[in-house]
């Protein structure tokens, strides 16, 4: 009797373990068809999922945090951490599970852009694409390659632009996706016009525009094409050309008009001073367009009206304009979905939420006689744990010591340039590549100030962008922005008056240093 009560009384401990143990294996497909299309119902789903992911089998949990950090990119969601992600790489790799460890490396490199870690990004996604070479994922293969690209082309390094730009084409046609080979057609055409070749730009932007025309799924990658195309024609006052670009888009029935598209639009004729065609469309943008276009589309109706010398309505836009810019500071810190910080740290906080359910198994497996056993493993076991989250963090720490020090590195000639200008040795103007330097250097000492400057006053142009830059580190005598600027002081005063109307603080801020002590409060 007493056997047999033994027996029953391992078989109840048996179970009680096997529920605090359950590793069921998770059929992620249905999650994965819909994430292309519909990422925030499948964040969703996958949100229900996060309470205990460690309840899934090693290969659950790889791919539960691949879909995860994929589905949080494409609903643009803030990464908190890559160390979801890496956990997940790392169990592809050791499988040799080539195509979703590309995806995962891809994954690893967006969240180093997001947090402006250029150079590990662009690592993460050249392995990628040595990795991905023999899948068929050609979506993806293209992503990665035009992320690549991009990077170079924000360097300034277009042959290797045009190389990963020229790569991204090839994967494009391969999956036979014509939005695809549009947007790719489309960067092309980006190098070419930063080579300042102009024919080779026109005759690439028109074959993005031609081929997106065709396709009803291509019309992101119509308007994206359309609205840079449009701005280079601008630039080379090539008017007429931009006008029959614009209008023979309304022959397309299918055509959608976006809010950013009616802003270009909007904007280019105001700049050629057609108010009748720009006003219809810069209202239209309002309607349409996000915060950040509302903003822009108010600011140059508002211009609009000031010189048509109608105060009311020229006072109603700049209010509106306002409120909108109240908006997007408010929002500049996204929402963000982060289940879990660190897996070391989530290992012990799943141990100290289970509590209740290890001490219902051990009471029973006391019986048994196992209770003391356990109890010095589960210990030791936390304990082992404990001194593996702390190397972690040592490890991370010196890593990121690693990337300050490249970093400071690569702002050495920038630094330099800076300090020449501080000691009044820089007597020659500044070239674009300095320029560039320039701002990189005040990007990264100055809290991202030349990013969110451009995101919070769009409409800038690049000699306010320079002006500005130049008031942040502490130059403001007129001489010394003159000979930067190559410019004359009394163009530097002009200068300044012009950016205090941009900035909606013209008739504020006369007195000498105060344009000065409100660019530092940006």
């Amino acid at each position: 009797m007493r056997t047999s009560n033994h027996i029953l009384l391992g078989l109840i401990w048996l179970c009680v373990m096997a529920a605090c143990h359950r590793r069921p294996t998770m059929d992620f497909a249905a999650i994965e068809a819909i994430l292309p299309t519909r990422p925030d119902s499948a964040l969703a789903i996958l949100d229900t999922l996060h309470t205990d992911p460690n309840d899934f089998t090693a290969k659950d949990r790889a791919h539960y945090y691949l879909l995860l950090t994929e589905a949080m990119d494409k609903c643009y969601l803030t990464h908190t951490t890559d160390s979801l992600i890496r956990l997940s790489a790392d169990y592809y790799a050791a499988h040799q599970d080539n195509p979703r460890y590309a995806k995962a490396l891809y994954l690893q490199g967006r969240i180093y852009e997001d947090w402006h870690r250029n150079d590990q990004a662009v690592a993460c996604w050249i392995k990628a694409l040595d990795y991905g070479k023999d899948s068929e994922d050609y979506f993806l293969l293209f992503r990665i390659a035009s992320r690549i690209g991009l990077r170079y082309a924000y360097q300034d390094d277009v042959d290797q632009a045009m190389i990963y730009y020229a790569e991204s084409l090839r994967y494009a046609i391969a999956a036979n996706d014509t939005s695809s080979i549009a947007y790719a057609h489309a960067y092309i055409a980006r190098v070419h016009s930063l080579r300042k070749e102009w024919p080779e730009a026109e005759k690439a932007y028109e074959t993005a525009i031609a081929l997106a025309k065709t396709s009803v799924d291509a019309s992101d990658a119509l308007q994206a094409a359309l609205k840079e195309f449009i701005g280079i024609l601008y630039r080379r006052k090539a008017f007429s050309k931009a006008d029959s670009v614009i209008q023979s888009v309304q022959t397309i029935p299918a055509f959608q008009l976006d809010g950013p598209f009616c802003f270009v639009v909007g904007d280019y004729y105001r700049h050629v001073d057609d108010t009748v065609r720009a006003i219809p469309y810069l209202k239209q943008a309002l309607q349409l367009g996000n915060l950040y276009t509302k903003h822009s589309a108010c600011q140059a109706l508002s211009y609009i009206y000031k010189e048509y010398g109608m105060k009311k309505e020229q006072k109603a836009y700049e209010r509106l304009a306002g409120q909108y810019a109240d908006s997007i500071k408010s929002q500049e810190v996204r929402t963000t979905f982060a289940p879990i910080a660190d897996y070391g740290q989530e290992q012990i906080a799943r141990q100290s939420d289970r509590k209740l359910c290890w001490i219902g198994g051990l009471s029973v497996g006391a019986l048994l006689l196992v209770g003391g056993l356990w109890s010095w493993h589960r210990r030791h076991y936390l304990l082992r744990l404990r001194a593996q989250v702390e190397r972690i963090e040592i490890l991370t720490r010196q890593l990121r010591e690693l990337e300050e020090a490249n970093i400071e590195q690569q702002l050495k000639p920038a630094t330099e340039l800076l300090e020449r200008m501080r000691r009044h040795e820089q007597e020659k103007p500044l070239t674009e590549s300095e320029w560039n330097a320039l701002f990189l250097l005040v990007n990264y000492r100055q809290d991202d100030f030349f990013t969110r400057l451009h995101q919070r006053y769009p409409e800038l142009g690049e000699a306010e962008i320079e002006l500005c830059c130049l008031l942040r580190m502490g130059f403001g005598k007129n001489e010394e922005i003159a000979t930067f600027c190559n410019i004359t002081s009394s163009a530097v005063t002009k200068r300044k008056q012009r950016l205090k109307q941009h900035l909606y603080v013209a008739g504020k801020y006369q007195k000498p240093g105060e344009l000065e002590a409100f660019i530092q409060g940006l």
